[in-house]
């Protein structure tokens, strides 16, 4: 990721105390989408069957899913994630089945992005503004072993 003119690893707002106010760019990173030579190519290598194949797929280790390629064909970013800035080539591009596609994004490229956030708000100080579970040891009441719940003192 490449620092911005302020020194900052990240997006600011545009106007930054640091660069004495003046306007510069923001980092946006694109998503390196497939050309359709790139898509026809992959697609003719798969020969029409599913190139999913492992557990980044939710198949067993070694095991090639296989699934025709008839009714639809979907292009996947591996082994290098669209999201972690994987290029739009052929050598990073599979054809894949709906139902494998649908796997790896809900179990491997969503938990994947949201983790990065996690880190990168971090990293920033970005915290939410939630109140957690007004019972805890934080919260303004306590539930006692019988169940009832009364008021913490001092509070």
């Amino acid at each position: 990721m490449a620092a911005l003119q302020c020194g900052t690893a990240f997006s600011c707002s545009g106007r930054c105390p640091a660069t004495a106010g003046s306007r510069h760019r923001r980092f946006v990173m694109k998503r390196a989408e497939f050309s359709r030579a790139v898509k026809r190519t992959a697609f003719e290598r798969s020969c029409g069957f599913c190139e999913a194949m492992g557990k980044v797929y939710g198949l067993g280790v070694g095991v090639r899913c296989n699934a025709p390629l008839m009714h639809r064909v979907e292009f996947d970013h591996y082994p290098i994630a669209a999201a972690a800035g994987g290029p739009g080539t052929l050598e990073n591009c599979v054809a894949v089945c709906r139902t494998c596609h649908r796997w790896k994004t809900g179990h491997v490229d969503l938990p994947m992005m949201a983790k990065h956030k996690r880190v990168r708000d971090r990293y920033l100080g970005i915290k939410d503004d939630w109140i957690s579970f007004p019972t805890n040891r934080k919260g303004p009441w306590k539930r006692a072993l019988n169940g009832v719940t009364t008021r913490r003192p001092g509070q």
